[in-house]
C-alpha cells in the first residue's frame, strides 16, 4: 500500500536535482544554434575574466573581437548584431543566463517605455551555470560545433 512506502531521503532529492541539472544543461546547450553557442562562448570568456555582470553589448564585443582576430576562411559565418541580440534573448528564455537585479546600467531611463524583450540588450546578466561546464560541453564532442568555435572558448 502507499502507506508502506518510505519517504525519499534528502540524498535522493539531491541526486535527482543533480541528474536533472546535468541533463538539462547538456540538452539545452546541445539544442543551441551556432550563434547562441558563439554568445555562450563569449560570455564564458567574460566570466573567466571575472567580468560580471555584463550586458549584450559586452558579450557581442567579446564575440566581435574574436571574429576580427580570426581568419575569415576559418569562420563559417559572421553573425550580425541583430541576429546575436535575438540569440541573446533566446539564451535568457532557455534559462542559461539571468538578469541581475540592481546592477548598474540595467535599463536606461529613456527606454523605460519599451517592452521586456526590447530592454534585454540593456539588462545586466550573468550565466546561470558554471562557465567551465559550458566550455567543457563546447570543447568536447558533446556539442556539434566548428573547430574555430571550440578554440574561441578554450
Amino acid at each position: 500500500s502507499d502507506d508502506d512506502r518510505e519517504a525519499p531521503k534528502r540524498e535522493h532529492w539531491l541526486d535527482a536535482v543533480r541528474r536533472f541539472s546535468t541533463d538539462w544543461l547538456v540538452e539545452t546547450v546541445t539544442d543551441c544554434t551556432q550563434v547562441e553557442l558563439c554568445l555562450l562562448a563569449a560570455m564564458t570568456r567574460l566570466e573567466r575574466q571575472r567580468i560580471t555582470p555584463y550586458n549584450f553589448a559586452m558579450a557581442y564585443d567579446e564575440y566581435d573581437r574574436f571574429v576580427k582576430r580570426t581568419s575569415t576562411a576559418m569562420l563559417s559565418v559572421v553573425f550580425p548584431r541583430a541576429v546575436c541580440l535575438k540569440a541573446f534573448e533566446h539564451l535568457h528564455e532557455f534559462g542559461l543566463i539571468k538578469t541581475v537585479q540592481g546592477a548598474a546600467g540595467n535599463a536606461p531611463a529613456i527606454a523605460s517605455g519599451l517592452s521586456g524583450t526590447s530592454l534585454m540588450r540593456y539588462r545586466s546578466v550573468c550565466m546561470t551555470v558554471e562557465p567551465e561546464r559550458v566550455a567543457k560541453l563546447i570543447t568536447t564532442d558533446s556539442v556539434r560545433c566548428p573547430t574555430w568555435l571550440r578554440s574561441f572558448v578554450s
